[in-house]
């Protein structure tokens, strides 16, 4: 199995899924400046806007007001809104930063067991991310000692675990 980033970080960010409604509704379909979304000017800073606690009843009304996601998607959205508002790992409050902390290898068995005490992983994802996990505790050091899975597919000489 190739070194993969930890697949709940994923999860994270799905807390910007509200951001989807630029990739589900036609690109077309999507007027800039969205009004009801802090004005937002851009796909980028659409995804910014909902990406912070204090934006989500706005971005949650306007993406069920145009039925931008599926109820499975708001329901998921919802959850793990109210997750991270109270304080995901490493104290994080938005999808950015819990983002930005996740990312970070050496805070993966925190992340690891924040998304296993919270059921955001299924146990494939659950599976796949300890035997990272497993493989980084028994020493094993990415190409060019990479930290941050964000920049894994950029490593040269990506090796199996």
């Amino acid at each position: 199995m190739a070194i993969l980033h930890p697949r709940f970080t994923l999860v994270f960010v799905s807390i910007g899924l509200l951001s989807a409604f630029v990739v589900s509704a036609s690109m077309d379909d999507v007027v800039y400046p969205v009004v009801e979304l802090g004005n937002c000017e851009s796909q980028e800073a659409c995804f910014n806007y909902c990406g912070e606690p204090e934006n989500f009843d706005a971005c949650m009304a306007y993406a069920q007001a145009h039925e931008l996601l599926e109820e499975e998607e708001i329901a998921q959205y919802q959850e793990i809104q109210a997750l991270v508002v109270t304080g995901g790992p490493g104290g994080c409050t938005s999808q950015a930063s819990c983002d930005a902390y996740c990312a970070d290898l050496n805070h993966m068995s925190e992340c690891l067991s924040f998304a296993k005490d919270n059921g955001l992983m299924d146990d494939e994802q659950l599976e796949e991310a300890t035997k990272v996990l497993t493989a980084l505790e028994a020493g094993y050091t990415p190409p060019g000692g990479c930290t941050d899975w964000r920049h894994a597919g950029r490593m040269s000489g990506q090796r199996r675990v």
